[in-house]
């Protein structure tokens, strides 16, 4: 039976972290994904541009909500990529008028705690969107009161989808490592 338990869990070391560092959201198209292993993604392939959209530290945040539903036999994974453009201005603006306008926005969220076991970083990525696409589905302009308030954008992208977000697996850390045909910006 294909839901059969293969593992269990043990409590990591602690040396973890939380946050994202970037997220990436694609202008093109993904033709071929390769995987590693269930979960694990070794390589991306098709054209376009990852755009990437730093994030301050203890700002962005990767969400999933697992939505199941026992008399109807389902389970929706719900992906939220939470996402802040500091600065009101026109050209941040028009980025997010676009965003609101695509319905199926392949994204990858680049962790925090991409730390293993050496002392330098190693992107830990992961692939939002993959089957149905993600889409803007909330966000907020805000000045600001106090001269410390948060100036920025916020919004978030939803996806929808029957199967968790899958790892991206890069050979030394970096993102475009891991794909092929698509550049990043």
């Amino acid at each position: 039976m294909a839901c059969n338990l293969s593992s269990g869990y043990s409590i990591p070391c602690r040396d973890n972290i939380g946050g994202v560092k970037a997220f990436y959201i694609l202008s093109g198209s993904i033709d071929t994904v390769t995987e590693a292993s269930t979960g694990l993604i070794s390589g991306l392939s098709g054209s376009g541009v990852f755009y990437k959209f730093s994030q301050e530290k203890e700002n962005g945040s990767f969400t999933e909500t697992i939505n199941a539903d026992i008399a109807a036999g389902t389970v929706v994974y719900q992906q939220d990529a939470a996402i802040q453009m500091n600065k009101l201005k026109a050209a941040i603006r028009n980025q997010v008028n676009v965003l609101s306008q695509n319905t199926t926005l392949k994204v990858i969220a680049e962790l925090q705690n991409g730390i293993d076991s050496s002392d330098s970083y190693s992107g830990r990525f992961f692939y939002l969107g993959r089957y149905n696409g993600a889409a803007l589905s909330a966000g907020t302009g805000q000045s600001g009161v106090a001269f410390s308030d948060a100036n920025s954008y916020n919004i978030t992208l939803t996806g929808q989808e029957p199967r968790p977000a899958d790892e991206i697996q890069s050979s030394d850390g970096l993102l475009t490592s891991a794909l092929s045909g698509i550049t990043v910006s």
